[in-house]
């Protein structure tokens, strides 16, 4: 838990620039809905993720299960770290490698759960 709380801080603000640009994506996609996804609207929207939990218990496993996934790939960027820096005699570069190979999978994993989120709270909203 406590590799949790380092991971979720470290990568904050890049994750803030994720989300911005899963919304922005959304929005485009969904430009020719009625009414069209508008990426201010979307901010926050905890009465749908209430709503999810409540009344849509796979859907809810869903979300919970690509959190997870955001998790470990977040404490495994953060663990990367020092054993890269503590074994770099024996694995070299080979670390800094996975280092990288590990942010590029969190960065995909919570651009898409976002896209997803946001198309779930989008479909709440709008009764599709």
């Amino acid at each position: 838990m406590f590799i949790d709380i380092i991971a979720w801080f470290v990568t904050q603000i890049l994750k803030k620039m994720i989300r911005k640009h899963a919304a922005k994506i959304i929005e485009e996609a969904m430009a020719d809905e009625d009414p069209p996804f508008k990426q201010k609207d979307y901010k926050y929207f905890w009465k749908e993720k209430i709503e999810i939990e409540k009344s849509y218990p796979e859907l809810n496993m869903e979300l919970s299960s690509r959190s997870s996934r955001d998790r470990i790939a977040r404490g495994t960027i953060l663990n990367m770290i020092p054993i890269s820096i503590l074994y770099f005699d024996t694995i070299g570069f080979f670390g800094i490698a996975l280092i990288l190979l590990a942010i590029g999978m969190w960065v995909r994993f919570e651009h898409y759960n976002r896209c997803f989120e946001l198309r779930a709270a989008y479909s709440l909203r709008n009764n599709n």
